[in-house]
């Protein structure tokens, strides 16, 4: 069989709609789901993209199970016979306006070409994402997580290994591996409805985890249908570096709302067989100078983040719940010891104030031997001076989900702003109370994060509140000063004002028409 020569043809990724076709109880199905046309006859997706048909489809549903992690396996004919992918993608008629009533949207046929399991992804998510859930899980949803698909933008499957390899290559090749903190793009079509093809969600690398770094988090929010999306490193030289795997997850029952993302280098390495040098992520200068000062806080079984203050007396910052079963059980503190989390110390800490619980300001000091804070990798946290704007852009970091790695990062903005309240967009989950808010252009702190807005009806992890750094720096500068904790008692605040601001529970006020 000839090659096929559409492979040779450099091509920028791009993200398409993928719409999958099949037949079930003699009923025509489809869902929806997204992927990136990498050159012109191939896509790359995710293998959840099938997940609806496997029940009734047992040929595709044999090459999924039978799948050997690190192995790529090329597609039977008979597998197109059961289902078929239409391909939608817009063409711009003007790429410099950008505009939609200057596009037009193309649909081709494709068919599965090949699949297989990646191994760094498997270990990954069995190791460090035990207790999730993925979505509406099905029986399939955790045998597709690792599995990514290549489709052929043509009636029929057959072609040569030579061939698949040339284009994973080709694709390998455009990628760049992502440092935590840098800004990234979701590019997909939220509910596979082709009015929002090509939107595009922005955040940043949150965390990188796993094998060789093979899975990113994001605090880019991608909505059902955008698994399968791919993801850009921003900038100028706007390159793809991942694929989302999960748009919608919860762990122990909170929902979750980062975004899991293949961090495509190290997968497609496993199978392209390219010894390409290896690739270390340059973090950003925000998140390096973050990780230094920002420490785990647990308290018994409870776990949350903390400042460190002064290295000089071991001085923490944290919020008073993350400390809550103290004296009862003991506080420790882990204290990075170097750079990516490779090393840390545990060291016991003494609880010097809390605020007591009925008060509105949540805010604990603890003290942990000064020799353990001497490490030239430590440094204090800087606070802020100026006033805090509304809008500006923020981050928070913290240790929500994973509290014995790296810390995580979330860009935010801040939504609104009072003399006793700091508002932001950030993505707020169990673990980052206690962390800083930080501005994104000087990494000076400006508030500690305290709660994100919970309802009946659930959480809502955009929607949070920090205390500002304004309320802080009187008492405990002084207390700094002095080593002596009365100044720490007027964060024992009973103003009226300040106790409806943060009674989040309060009935919103009547209005007369």
């Amino acid at each position: 069989m000839p090659e096929d020569r559409s492979v040779d043809e450099e091509t920028q990724p791009e993200s398409v709609l993928l719409l999958h076709t099949w037949t079930s109880r003699r009923t025509r199905e489809v869902a929806a789901s997204s992927g990136a046309l990498i050159s012109k006859n191939w896509v790359l997706t995710h293998g959840s993209s099938v997940e609806g048909c496997l029940a009734t489809c047992p040929k595709t549903l044999k090459l999924i199970s039978n799948l050997e992690s690190g192995h790529l396996v090329l597609a039977k004919e008979e597998i197109a016979e059961e289902s078929t992918f239409r391909v939608i993608r817009e063409e711009l008629k003007n790429p410099e306006t950008n505009l939609e009533e200057e596009s037009a949207l193309l649909e081709r046929e494709g068919v599965i070409a090949a699949a297989w399991r990646c191994p760094l992804l498997k270990d990954t998510l069995d190791d460090d994402f035990r207790g999730w859930k993925v979505g509406n899980e099905t029986r399939y949803t955790k045998k597709l997580l690792p599995v990514f698909l290549l489709i052929k933008l043509e009636k029929t499957a057959d072609v040569e290994p030579s061939t698949i390899q040339k284009v994973l290559r080709n694709l390998s090749r455009k990628m760049v591996y992502p440092g935590r903190g840098s800004l990234v793009e979701v590019e997909s079509t939220p509910f596979g409805n082709p009015v929002f093809i090509g939107s595009v969600g922005v955040g940043v690398v949150s965390k990188i985890l796993g094998s060789k770094g093979s899975i990113l988090l994001t605090d880019a929010i991608a909505y059902p249908s955008s698994v399968g999306g791919p993801v850009y490193v921003s900038g100028a030289n706007r390159s793809i570096c991942g694929m989302v795997i999960a748009s919608s997850t919860s762990y122990d029952g909170e929902r979750v709302d980062f975004t899991l993302v293949a961090n495509l280098s190290p997968c497609l390495r496993q199978v392209t067989g390219l010894d390409l040098a290896d690739e270390q992520s340059v973090d950003s200068r925000l998140y390096d100078l973050a990780e230094r000062s920002v420490v785990v806080v647990r308290c018994g079984s409870d776990w949350g983040s903390g400042i460190l203050l002064c290295k000089e007396t071991g001085t923490i910052l944290t919020c008073s719940h993350v400390v809550k079963k103290a004296p009862g059980r003991r506080i420790r503190v882990t204290l990075r010891r170097s750079l990516r989390g490779r090393s840390s110390s545990s060291a016991v800490a003494r609880l010097v104030y809390r605020t007591t619980y009925n008060k509105p300001y949540d805010v604990a000091i603890l003290r942990v031997d000064p020799e353990e804070t001497q490490d030239p990798l430590l440094r204090n946290m800087n606070t802020a001076s100026g006033p805090v704007l509304r809008g500006e852009p923020v981050a928070l970091v913290g240790f929500p989900l994973f509290p014995s790695t790296e810390p995580t990062i979330s860009r935010g903005y801040v939504s609104r702003v009072s003399w006793c309240m700091v508002q932001t967009s950030c993505c707020v989950q169990s673990g980052t109370s206690g962390g800083p808010v930080i501005r994104w252009s000087t990494g000076e702190m400006i508030g500690m994060m305290v709660s994100n807005v919970r309802s009946d009806s659930g959480l809502y992890p955009h929607l949070n509140m920090a205390i500002p750094v304004s309320v802080l720096s009187g008492p405990l500068g002084r207390y700094l000063k002095t080593g002596d904790t009365d100044p720490l008692k007027l964060l024992e605040c009973d103003d009226a004002i300040i106790r409806r601001a943060w009674d989040l529970h309060q009935p919103p006020p009547s209005a007369k028409l």
